[in-house]
């Protein structure tokens, strides 16, 4: 098989994954959800804000203040225990979400590893709420495995496009 080809095959599987993954997370099957993160899963949001003169600061011109999710494995297991609680204010009602995932780009990054990095747009809907559109710009790191799908992720960074978010709370996974 040539180069381009077993490329061109890794990188259709790789979208397969990724749509498999926002089907799963807009169905709230959570539980399923969790199966496809590696045990080492590292999972982060950064907030993200232009310097306050408006200029570009050395390296990418943003500055880091903090995070939204900064997580592991435990911790987002916490989080779909927590989704499925009556405590958890935030989803009552519960969150519709239909997401788009496009631009795919993958690239090797060792034995069994790739860098994915991929446009997401989310539409956001809550019965009390009109529904509102959230784009964010992902780069993973997915391992091949051998299981039912194939794949693990083992590293996401969302990369939100809005430096303000204009709604009340912020419980969907990305």
């Amino acid at each position: 098989m040539s180069v381009a080809l077993e490329q061109l095959l890794v990188d259709r599987a790789i979208e397969r994954f990724l749509i498999l993954e926002a089907e799963l997370l807009d169905r709230q099957d959570f539980l399923a959800w969790l199966s496809l993160l590696d045990d080492e899963v590292a999972y982060t949001m950064p907030t993200e804000a232009l310097s306050a003169s408006g200029d570009k600061a050395p390296g990418d011109g943003i500055v880091h203040a903090n995070t939204y999710m900064d997580e592991n494995k435990a911790a987002l297991e916490r989080r779909v225990r927590r989704l499925g609680l009556p405590t958890a204010w935030s989803e009552h009602p519960p969150t519709r979400t239909c997401r788009f995932v496009s631009n795919v780009r993958v690239a090797p990054e060792g034995v069994g590893l790739f860098r994915v990095a991929s446009s997401l747009l989310v539409y956001r809907s809550r019965l009390d709420h009109d529904g509102r559109l959230i784009a964010a710009a992902r780069l993973d790191q997915v391992r091949r495995v051998e299981s039912d799908c194939g794949w693990r992720l083992r590293r996401r960074e969302v990369r939100l496009l809005d430096t303000v978010i204009g709604m009340h709370n912020l419980s969907i996974i990305f």
